[in-house]
């Protein structure tokens, strides 16, 4: 224990160096107040690129933290793996600690199937992606892996109940590439973006902080792997069931209704 403690101790007088020497007049400095255009300007040109794509696949790793009644956090780690073909077509993986699905909209049905427990539940879905986020997440409680870069119009959605914007740089160096960091506020909610800087504005980390929640739990997802034209075949957004698998229902949102 004491021994636990003094490398407590030393890793945070090292961090305060490190802190200290490169980064002290941002953590000096209080926040731009409002929106700044130039950090709108970055979250617009990623959000438009994105939705600009006719097909896209790329692989991520989430992180969920979850807050103990004791105050400790905890955190689970989940691999992700999507590709999305507009309009009308996603099919997006889940594999970790507290998740294990398989997402799939062949633009009429949508599919969730957990291979851990061979159950899958299959629902008529409207024929849009965008109509098909909107169900899932109100009827069926259900949200996609990076859903919200997903939709055509994600940036308004993003930017909805928007208070506070600003650059925190330029040249951030994330997994081997310069991103511009941007950061901004919401009501019950703070956002982090790295995004890059090369041709392609592609999110490379999105860090979602919970503020109205003790200790400020996050999301953290990371992605990586971008392919922006990638070829898919028929079979990628069609769901077969494994012979030992079941089918359940949905259960919807509010729990008070099941769905087939």
């Amino acid at each position: 224990m004491r021994m636990t403690k003094r490398m407590s101790k030393g890793m945070a007088r090292a961090l305060a160096a490190v802190l200290v020497g490169v980064s002290a007049p941002l953590l000096a400095a209080e926040p731009p107040k409002g929106l700044d255009p130039e950090a709108v300007a970055v979250l617009k040109k990623a959000t438009t690129y994105l939705s600009g794509l006719k097909t896209l696949s790329v692989k991520g790793r989430g992180t969920l933290e979850v807050v103990l009644t004791t105050g400790q956090k905890l955190q689970f780690d989940h691999d992700v793996t999507l590709a999305l073909q507009r309009p009308d077509k996603l099919r997006a993986v889940r594999k970790g600690e507290v998740a294990d699905q398989v997402f799939v909209y062949d633009g009429k049905t949508l599919t969730l199937y957990s291979p851990e427990q061979k159950f899958y539940a299959t629902k008529e879905a409207p024929p849009t992606l965008e109509g098909m986020l909107d169900f899932a997440r109100d009827t069926l409680d259900i949200v996609a892996p990076a859903a919200d870069f997903l939709y055509a119009k994600a940036f308004d959605l993003l930017m909805e109940d928007m208070t506070a914007g600003f650059v925190v740089s330029r040249n951030s160096w994330f997994d081997g590439r310069s991103c511009t960091h941007v950061a901004f506020r919401k009501p019950g909610v703070d956002v982090q973006l790295w995004v890059d800087n090369g041709e392609k504005p592609l999110v490379h980390k999105y860090v979602l902080t919970t503020t109205d929640v003790v200790a400020n739990p996050q999301y953290i997802l990371v992605l990586s792997g971008w392919e922006t034209d990638p070829k898919f075949d028929g079979s990628v957004f069609r769901f077969v069931p494994p012979k030992d698998a079941s089918r359940i229902d949905f259960v919807a949102a509010g729990g008070k209704t099941r769905a087939k």
